[in-house]
């Protein structure tokens, strides 16, 4: 089935009458973190969907992050060109906090919350392929303190999820179709 799908975006990307795109972020695909966009262009704008899953692992604790965004692109050249780009999106994260213990149990908690990116950056466009390089600033409204609990309740301790803030840096590579 996969290849089947592969196999028709592929000839699909062919198409000189591209509306859709589809965009993956290799990079974090190779550190296991899964970011695919999906979108619709019209013009010099896309409209895309996009959902952005991964872990970060510390000494002793792993946040595992979900998030599902919008995202509103304009491309001064237009779509089918190379162009520099502007772009801006709202986003949904989902957060779970474990805190490994040493000689007691886990400690787990939740956090959920909404946040914003805008930023820029320049897309190189062949026909159907395109990659993209650029940065963005990030802000999600998420309690930075978050309560972390064992499954009994015994132990309550707080945990700092402050490093969902900040500049990030942004390479994709796409097709349109």
């Amino acid at each position: 089935m996969k290849k089947i799908l592969l196999i028709t975006l592929l000839l699909l990307s062919f198409s000189s009458f591209a509306r859709f795109q589809l965009k993956v972020a290799p990079v974090q695909f190779t550190l296991g973190v899964r970011n695919i966009d999906f979108g619709y262009l019209h013009d010099n704008f896309l409209l895309s969907a996009g959902v952005w899953e991964g872990s970060f692992v510390g000494i002793f604790n792993e946040t595992k992050v979900s998030e599902q965004h919008l995202r509103l692109d304009y491309f001064f050249s237009g779509l089918k060109n190379s162009s520099w780009y502007l772009v801006g999106a709202i986003s949904k994260i989902d957060l779970e906090f474990i805190e490994e213990g040493f000689l007691t149990e886990d400690l787990t908690g939740e956090e959920s919350g909404t946040g914003y990116y805008f930023g820029g950056g320049y897309r190189w466009q062949w026909k159907s392929f395109f990659m993209e390089f650029g940065a963005q600033y990030i802000d999600y409204d998420i309690d930075t303190n978050i309560e972390v609990s064992s499954k009994d309740g015994s132990e309550v301790e707080t945990a700092n999820l402050d490093y969902f803030r900040g500049i990030r840096a942004e390479y994709n590579l796409g097709w349109l179709f």
